[in-house]
C-alpha cells in the first residue's frame, strides 16, 4: 500500500491493518524523538510530518468509502491516526450543523495535548466559515466545560475565526467565565486576549486592567502582546509600564 492506493481502496479489517503497516513504514524516527520533546503527553506516536499526513488526508478524500475508512480511525490510538481523524472530520458528509456538532464533540475527548486541539481547529476553517455564527454560538459551551481541553478548544476556535469588532465585547464576556488554571487553558486565554489587542488595542487593555482574569492570565497576556513585532516604540513602553504596575497586584 501506498499514498496513492488510499483512494480507491475498499475499507475492512485487514486494509486497515495494511493502512496501519504503511504508516509505520513511512516513520521518521528523528521527528518522532523532536515531537515527543515539544508535546507533553504525546502518547503513541509513529513520528510522521505534519505535509505528509495532509497528503494522506488528500488522498483519503478522493475514497468513496470514505466513512467505512472513518469509522476505524475513530478506534486508532496513536497521535498520527488522531491527526489524520481531524483533518478528515470537517470534511464528511452531514445533513446539519447538529451532526458536524456531535463529531466534534466526540473528538474533543480524544485530544490530550495542545497539537492535536491546535491542529484540528485549523482543519475546522471551511466548516466554521459556512456556519460562522452557529459556531460563535456553541463556543460558549467550550468554554464553560470542566474539561482543560474542551475548554482550549474554544478559545483556539475563538482566536482562529472571530477575533474581529463583531465578536471582541462577546469575546471578553466569555472569557470571564473561565475557571480553570490548567496551563494550556491559561495560554489560550493569554493567546487569545493578544491577539485581540490588534483589533482594539484599548478595549483589550481595559479588559487587561479589569478584575475579570487572573494576575497570571493578565501577565501572560501582555508577555504575548510584547512578543509581537507589530507593536510601535511607543506601544511597547506602554504595555510595559502596564505589567509593572500589574506586578503588585494580587488578584
Amino acid at each position: 500500500m501506498d499514498v496513492y492506493d488510499l483512494s480507491n481502496t475498499q475499507w475492512n479489517k485487514k486494509s486497515y491493518e495494511e493502512f496501519k503497516e504503511f504508516l509505520y513504514s513511512i516513520r521518521d524516527e528523528e521527528y518522532k524523538k523532536f515531537s515527543e520533546r515539544i508535546i507533553p503527553n504525546l502518547g503513541k506516536a509513529i513520528g510522521i510530518r505534519m505535509p505528509e499526513l495532509k497528503k494522506i488526508s488528500k488522498s483519503l478524500f478522493k475514497n468513496k468509502d470514505i466513512m467505512s475508512f472513518y469509522n476505524f480511525l475513530e478506534e486508532g490510538d496513536t497521535y498520527e491516526e488522531k491527526i489524520i481523524q481531524g483533518i478528515l472530520l470537517p470534511n464528511l458528509p452531514y445533513e446539519d450543523t447538529k451532526e458536524i456538532f456531535n463529531n466534534i464533540d466526540l473528538y474533543i475527548l480524544r485530544i490530550h495535548n495542545w497539537a492535536l486541539c491546535d491542529s484540528f481547529v485549523a482543519s475546522l476553517k471551511k466548516v466554521v466559515n459556512k456556519n460562522k455564527e452557529s459556531f460563535f454560538i456553541r463556543t460558549k459551551k467550550y468554554i464553560r466545560s470542566t474539561n482543560p481541553w474542551e475548554i482550549r478548544f474554544g478559545l483556539v476556535l475563538l482566536n482562529n475565526y472571530f477575533t474581529d469588532e463583531k465578536h471582541i465585547e462577546d469575546i471578553f464576556l466569555m472569557i470571564k467565565y473561565v475557571d480553570n488554571k490548567e496551563y494550556y487553558v491559561t495560554m489560550g486565554m493569554a493567546w487569545l486576549i493578544s491577539t485581540c489587542y490588534f483589533v482594539d488595542n484599548v478595549l483589550t487593555i481595559e479588559f487587561i486592567n479589569s478584575d475579570k482574569i487572573s494576575k497570571e492570565v493578565r501577565n501572560k497576556s501582555i508577555q504575548k502582546i510584547l512578543e509581537s513585532k507589530r507593536l510601535s516604540q511607543e506601544e511597547r513602553e506602554h504595555i510595559k509600564s502596564i505589567r509593572k504596575n500589574n506586578k503588585n497586584l494580587q488578584i
